[in-house]
């Protein structure tokens, strides 16, 4: 038993010694890398790389005297060679301890680095046997000297510029110096040949300012579709300016400038409205406005054209707007009336009841389901800014797209040099209306306020561009993953509310189905009305637009997969709580769903009669009229 026990006994202690030594080494390692990253970061100084550079120079310099005196057998001769020995041991030193420094395995896994080590190992031999060695061994001392100058220039003359640089003059933006400290990473030599490319794809990527651009990548059912690709790349990838051509639907000449027309009989037409307003229906109905699921076509059967009337007294007045800023009742009468009048009554789904939804849904996330006003810090002239942006941001929406607009050389597209076009033109309509002293509801503000109002509006409207969805979403992911947003700021939260309003406009997959598929019966009919025009003037006819042979449920597909499911996913998961977001979810996935199951072949669709009745197309009218106003939205002052 005392044997036994024995033998346990030293079993232990051998434990003990090994766990000991073990734990030794790991304090060994943690100190060598702590010994190794210090003597990085002091080769990596910029008073250490300045005095390579300074012994490069005086390498050079011996090397020219040394040719010069290199027949004679002087003196100044044996002074060069041990200059040149002395030289030739710093750079052994400095290369050693550069491969100490990143680790051997690191070091030696760079031809360069290995060429390098060569070049001074046999730089150094050569001038070790030089003294006794004959001409043939000179010459090779020659070529080893160049070769060793020309590979540290190319190793360390740009990480030296750009050191300097940093010293000499202060980075001028973020974006410098984000640029700098990659480069010095691909300069320091600590990557490997593999990283150091990939930091270099990145440099490439951030300096090309398409740094949140995203390739759409279908799915394998959908690869070869190329109506679906061209479809999603042509409305929401950034476009490529066009050149203006003497090919236009109507010559620019012959178009007279026109101012918007003022509405006529504005008082008692705007009395019928509030009568509208204030009837017990209405009232009853308007009340459920702050739920997700409130019913924009309902309040069209109630009030018809005074929806985004009804929809704009109700909000500002309940959301305090009105008292907050001491607004004028009647030029917010004036206001909503006359914007409403704007939207264009002929538009299957750009018209004045698009507008009451996109303010619904924007009221909503603000102030009701997401309660963004509270959680995120929003201001009430925020509030007011929002609220405005999505009450105009399709005012005078002629029906046909930025694409069309740019491809004909439209007037608003040479007014706005083919960028963000329309949405340019909403918010410069907007103002128009608003510059009009009877509905001037900003009035009531100073100075300031007036320019941040009119600063977010503008940013708001213009981050509603199909063409930027990719980018401002791909920008909102990265941000909001990396805690970059801080809604203290006024800029953070500037892009919260562009993307709330983004998505509100586009937010109609997310609703109830009976909700949302009356907007998609609209939607395709207006898309349907610009392959037609398309058609009968000859003009190539734009992807999901032909009235013959688009597949409607594969666009809705399409455009639920793969615009806006990874939207929500990104931001409204992010904004909303858990529950409000889910119900959101809830409806997309069941409408995704719902356009998946209809069958391939099943090209013409039509609502379902169990999610009640389609809701009224408005008549078309002649092609030359239409025309005529695509046309002159961009000549009105």
């Amino acid at each position: 038993m005392a044997k036994e026990t024995t033998i346990i006994t030293v079993s232990a202690e051998e434990a003990n010694l090994k766990d000991i030594e073990k734990e030794v080494e790991i304090q060994d390692d943690v100190t060598q890398q702590g010994c190794r990253q210090k003597m990085l970061k002091v080769m990596n100084h910029i008073a250490f790389l300045i005095s390579l550079v300074c012994l490069i120079l005086a390498d050079i310099v011996v090397f020219m005297l040394t040719l010069t005196s290199c027949e004679s057998n002087s003196e100044a001769d044996t002074i060069y060679h041990w200059i040149g020995v002395t030289i030739g041991i710093l750079f052994v030193l400095e290369v050693g301890c550069r491969a100490f420094a990143m680790g051997p395995k690191l070091f030696f896994s760079s031809f360069w680095n290995m060429l390098d080590v060569l070049v001074v190992v046999v730089t150094l031999a050569v001038e070790l046997a030089a003294d006794n060695t004959s001409g043939g061994i000179i010459a090779v001392l020659r070529v080893a000297r160049v070769v060793r100058i020309f590979l540290f220039l190319m190793k360390h003359g740009s990480k030296v510029k750009n050191n300097l640089q940093a010293i000499l003059k202060n980075d001028k933006t973020s974006l410098d110096f984000t640029l700098r400290i990659l480069r010095s990473l691909v300069d320091s030599g600590t990557l490997s040949p593999e990283n150091t490319s990939d930091v270099e794809k990145i440099i490439a990527i951030i300096s090309s300012g398409k740094l949140y651009e995203q390739k759409i990548q279908l799915n394998e059912k959908d690869a070869n579709d190329q109506e679906l690709q061209a479809y999603l790349d042509q409305t929401f990838q950034p476009r490529a300016t066009t050149d203006i051509t003497r090919k236009t639907l109507r010559p620019l000449m012959s178009v007279k400038r026109v101012d918007a027309p003022l509405v006529s009989n504005l008082d008692q037409r705007i009395q019928v409205s509030m009568n509208s307003y204030q009837s017990p229906a209405v009232v009853n109905l308007i009340a459920q406005a702050h739920r997700w699921d409130f019913d924009t076509f309902a309040l069209l059967n109630e009030v018809g054209t005074d929806s985004l009337f009804v929809m704009g007294m109700y909000i500002f007045q309940n959301s305090g707007l009105v008292a907050h800023f001491n607004m004028d009742v009647t030029k917010l009468q004036n206001f909503l009336f006359t914007v409403s009048s704007h939207y264009k009554a002929y538009n299957p789904y750009h018209n004045q009841l698009h507008g009451a939804d996109v303010l619904h849904a924007t009221n909503w996330f603000l102030r009701h389901g997401g309660s963004l006003e509270k959680t995120h810090q929003v201001t009430k002239l925020e509030l007011l800014a929002a609220m405005l942006a999505a009450l105009v941001h399709d005012v005078e929406h002629p029906g046909v797209n930025n694409n069309f607009c740019i491809q004909n050389s439209l007037p608003v597209a040479v007014l706005y040099n083919d960028l963000a076009v329309l949405e340019n033109h909403h918010v410069s309509a907007a103002f128009r209306i608003l510059s009009r002293d009877d509905c001037n509801i900003l009035g009531c503000l100073s100075d300031d306020e007036f320019r941040e109002v009119r600063r977010l509006m503008i940013s708001c409207v213009l981050a509603t561009d199909m063409s930027q969805h990719f980018n401002k979403m791909n920008q909102f992911k990265v941000q909001h993953a990396n805690g970059a947003l801080d809604y203290s700021k006024k800029e953070d939260r500037t892009f919260l509310l562009e993307m709330l309003v983004h998505f509100a406009d586009v937010s109609n997959p997310a609703k109830p189905s009976n909700i949302s598929f009356k907007w998609t019966h609209l939607v395709v009919e207006e898309f349907f009305r610009q392959g037609d025009l398309e058609r009968s003037k000859g003009l190539t006819i734009g992807p999901m637009l032909d009235r013959n042979d688009t597949n409607i449920a594969k666009s809705q597909r399409g455009f639920i997969q793969y615009v806006i499911r990874p939207y929500f996913d990104i931001f409204v998961e992010a904004v909303l709580p858990a529950n409000e977001a889910s119900m959101l979810g809830g409806h997309l996935s069941k409408n995704l769903t719902y356009w998946e199951n209809v069958p391939e072949d099943e090209k013409l669709w039509t609502l379902p009669k169990e999610y009640g009745n389609a809701p009224p197309i408005p008549p078309q009218v002649e092609e030359a009229a239409f025309l005529e106003e695509a046309t002159n939205i961009g000549l009105k002052l």
